[in-house]
């Protein structure tokens, strides 16, 4: 059965003093005015069942704002642990203790509470609950009190996730704005797709903070890949990890209109955020995706046929995808393409609209499913933001 979120209300993060969003999809697109929290409700949307990956990934949603609030000498015998604590940019509201959120599965409900206490504010029989570990930091100022379905549950040291990672913070399913081509997307295909006899990839060729599991190539994989690629390539013909003379191993296309294969870094932005959409989508298999600003880098008249495939690549590989986006072009691209898909894909999208009161500054979320995106569209109602 599917584990898709189907609600999810968050309190006292970032933009939301209280948000409730329902009647969640498959495909969600989030539309809104800027500094609404679209980016903010897809940082949510990274809490998971893991207790530990979920403190990791909202300190790092920092870091993707470029606030590096973190150890130092973290490798030495007398590590620095920051005085400063961080649920106080992540939170809404410091005077409220808890960042709150609760979940809904077709098959769970879920409800977490991160608490930040000094230790002057803890019990002995606090400790009781202490993440157990092997650094030897004696006990900071700063903590982290967590509830699970309102029972306290774990406590660990405020930055203990910056010591177990040793800031590599590893995958992480969100794709933000104008992430281009990096290494990374090596890895994803060496994963996802498989590497043949003549390929490989080179220390220099890929990003160490992700695991690299590459498999034996696929041939049916590749020849699927192959074929969403023809969205940008009439005339492509193959598609492998080529050696280039500074070393660097790089996704290369080849083409009947070139003698030999290109590197994807010749290409536009387009083309890097369609490769990284598919690959990060099969790497997220079950799971769920968030991507900011969806879609940027596409021609208009693309955009039908890009959202077909990124849906049924999605819908193939039970993936549940949250995108933001400004654009109405691609909100109407978004609809014909699940109209022309079929009634599976119809039934499974969502617009989910963020909006800011004029009169209390609280942020609402409404959700309207197919025909109410329609009738928005055709009665020329604003759906972007």
């Amino acid at each position: 059965m599917s584990n898709h979120i189907t609600e999810i209300e968050i309190k006292n993060f970032k933009k939301f003093d209280h948000l409730i969003v329902k009647n969640i999809g498959q495909f969600n697109l989030i539309t809104g005015d800027n500094n609404v929290g679209k980016t903010c409700l897809l940082e949510a949307l990274l809490i998971d069942e893991n207790i530990d990956k979920s403190i990791e990934n909202i300190h790092h949603s920092l870091c993707r704002r470029q606030l590096h609030i973190h150890p130092s000498n973290i490798n030495s015998k007398k590590p620095i642990i920051p005085s400063f604590n961080y649920f106080d940019v992540l939170k809404n509201n410091k005077n409220i203790e808890n960042i709150s959120f609760t979940w809904k599965t077709n098959n769970s409900d879920f409800n977490y509470k991160f608490e930040d206490i000094r230790l002057e504010n803890l019990n002995e029989t606090d400790f009781d609950k202490e993440l157990k570990h092997n650094y030897d930091i004696g006990r900071p100022n700063l903590w982290i009190k967590v509830f699970i379905n309102n029972m306290f549950s774990e406590l660990q040291f405020m930055y203990l996730d910056d010591f177990k990672t040793k800031f590599n913070h590893g995958y992480q399913p969100f794709i933000g704005k104008n992430i281009g081509f990096n290494m990374d997307i090596n890895n994803f295909y060496a994963e996802k797709i498989g590497l043949g006899e003549n390929e490989n990839l080179s220390p220099l060729s890929f990003d160490e903070s992700l695991a690299i599991k590459a498999k034996s190539l696929s041939y049916g994989d590749k020849q699927l890949f192959i074929s969403n690629l023809s969205l940008f390539f009439d005339d492509i013909e193959d598609v492998m990890i080529k050696n280039y003379f500074d070393r660097r191993d790089i996704l290369s296309i080849k083409l009947k209109r070139y003698d030999d294969y290109v590197p994807i870094t010749h290409f536009g932005d387009g083309t890097h955020e369609f490769i990284r959409y598919i690959l990060e989508i099969l790497k997220c298999k079950g799971k769920r995706l968030m991507i900011d600003e969806i879609g940027t880098g596409f021609h208009y008249s693309k955009l039908i046929d890009f959202w077909k495939i990124v849906l049924q690549v999605a819908k193939n590989e039970n993936v549940q995808l949250f995108c933001t986006t400004h654009s109405q072009e691609c909100i109407d691209a978004f609809v014909n393409a699940a109209d022309e898909l079929g009634t599976d894909f119809n039934n499974d999208i969502r617009l989910i609209e963020l909006e800011e009161s004029q009169k209390t500054g609280k942020i609402y979320a409404s959700t309207y499913n197919t025909e109410q995106i329609k009738t928005g569209i055709n009665s020329e109602v604003n759906l972007r933001g």
